[in-house]
């Protein structure tokens, strides 16, 4: 079976200038990966919003589901626990 090469990707962090906003942004092939988490936080919105606006666009054909999403198990942490879905 053949290896398949990594795709080529950078990390760089936004900042706001007052530093109460940080983020992790990946790079891929020009595109930029953000989770929903990340996107919230950056509009400083809640995700349920995130997801909502995300469904619109799909419904109105803006963009693809498939070429747009990747399944990551989101995980944060709730007191001692971490909660994933």
């Amino acid at each position: 079976m053949p290896e398949e090469t990594p795709p080529q990707s950078s990390i760089i962090l936004y900042q706001t200038e007052d530093g109460s906003t940080r983020i992790q942004c990946r790079f891929e092939d020009d595109t930029i990966w953000l989770t929903q988490a990340q996107i919230a936080e950056l509009f400083q919105v809640t995700v349920p919003t995130v997801n909502e606006h995300l469904k619109g666009i799909y419904a109105e054909d803006e963009l693809a589901a498939e070429a747009t999403i990747r399944k990551f198990r989101i995980v944060r942490s709730e007191g001692a626990r971490q909660v994933g879905w």
